[in-house]
């Protein structure tokens, strides 16, 4: 793949119209969506400094195309990395990087892809079983496969994922398009996080409403089965350890505390009661496993 800028009546290289090559054969760039940031690619990537202006020319009805309705950020390496549309003969977009992890094997688990040299987790966002097949199909897993989706629970992280948006004619992931999101969620449901140095570890936070609280950190209530079903929930494993714990700045406390069985998905499933208002201790757990987002799709074969 490259990208050129080809001169018709002068002598500049950094005057044109845009050209790409795919296999070796030159093709147009459409320019349906292309603005300021997709200038600032194709100069740098062709070594051209920054944009000045820009103009469309004409092109014959029947010519090459091989991208169109780009989507640029403006830092791209080439127009190949940025979002949008490739050719129908374009056999595939970009080389996608794709990978499982925390699973039981190689075709089970958590799907993750490669975008600006950083391993990404894939939303659930508009996720079927076609697009499942097509991801078994890359990883060189098969046809068959099913994805878990933990809708009902309400814990998620805020890391950066990517959406993918595939059509009918897309018969392999890498055709689909993809878009980036930032996990966040401004509902009115009750979010649960950590808070700490690591996505499995730190003090039980709740957010509700855009309002902070902490979890209670009574001995009467902050016990084993709550620090597991914690840390199930954050699909971190179990609590390798828990303590209450105190902290001058973290004053604002849940006013319900939770007693949870194995059958609770959630802890907001969990039976509840009042909390103590005396009590000044904040829940803190480390779990034993990495941050998984249930917002996430994860494979299984």
């Amino acid at each position: 793949f490259s990208s050129s800028v080809k001169n018709e009546n002068n002598d500049n290289p950094c005057e044109g119209h845009v050209e790409v090559y795919y296999g070796n054969e030159m093709g147009h760039v459409g320019d349906k969506n292309w603005n300021e940031k997709t200038d600032e690619v194709v100069c740098r990537s062709t070594h051209c400094g920054r944009p000045v202006r820009k103009s469309n020319v004409y092109r014959a009805f029947n010519s090459t195309v091989w991208l169109n309705e780009l989507e640029c950020r403006g830092d791209e390496a080439s127009l190949w990395d940025c979002d949008g549309w490739p050719g129908p003969k374009v056999s595939f977009y970009r080389n996608l990087e794709v990978r499982l992890q925390d699973g039981p094997g190689k075709c089970a688990g958590l799907l993750e892809v490669k975008d600006e040299g950083q391993w990404k987790r894939v939303s659930k966002e508009g996720w079927d079983a076609s697009y499942t097949q097509r991801a078994c199909r890359l990883l060189d897993c098969g046809d068959a496969g099913k994805d878990k989706l933990d809708s009902d629970e309400f814990s998620q992280g805020t890391a950066a994922m990517l959406t993918f948006s595939c059509k009918e004619a897309d018969k392999n992931l890498t055709d689909c398009k993809t878009t980036k999101t930032n996990n966040q969620n401004r509902n009115e449901k009750a979010l649960l996080f950590l808070d700490g140095p690591q996505s499995c570890s730190g003090y039980v936070a709740i957010e509700y409403k855009e309002e902070l609280y902490w979890l209670s950190g009574s001995n009467e209530t902050w016990n084993t089965e709550l620090a597991n079903k914690v840390c199930q929930q954050m699909h971190c494993g179990k609590a390798s350890s828990f303590s209450p714990r105190f902290s001058e700045d973290k004053n604002r406390m849940w006013e319900e505390s939770f007693s949870c069985s194995s059958d609770h998905k959630s802890i907001f499933d969990c039976n509840k009661k009042q909390i103590n208002s005396n009590n000044s201790a904040i829940a803190h757990v480390k779990c034993e496993g990495n941050e998984h987002n249930p917002d996430a799709i994860y494979i299984s074969i």
